[in-house]
């Protein structure tokens, strides 16, 4: 898919992950200055960035399937790690 893509930017930040959602975009996280976070990018087949966004480290992205995020987060309190399903809307022209 990378190589086939049209509009990949010249540079890249330093990436920790990448993951392919069920309608084959790309999810990126790159690494920031800020330790506490991650900033992901989401990118079309072709490479066309759709949006950035923010999302803390110690809530991995799991996976991204049927409109929805999946991550794992951790209770402070009792250790206990529980996945938690966020819902995702992308729209055109933002």
């Amino acid at each position: 898919m990378i190589r086939e893509a049209e509009n990949l930017p010249e540079t890249w930040p330093a990436i920790e992950e990448i993951l392919i959602d069920d309608d084959n975009r790309l999810w990126v996280s790159t690494i920031v200055e800020d330790f506490d976070i991650y900033e992901w990018w989401v990118l079309e087949e072709t490479g066309e960035l759709i949006t950035r966004f923010e999302w803390p480290r110690d809530e991995p992205v799991e996976v991204v399937k049927n409109g929805y995020m999946y991550t794992r987060e951790t209770d402070e309190e009792t250790g206990l790690q529980q996945v938690v399903r966020y819902r995702i809307e992308m729209t055109e022209g933002k």
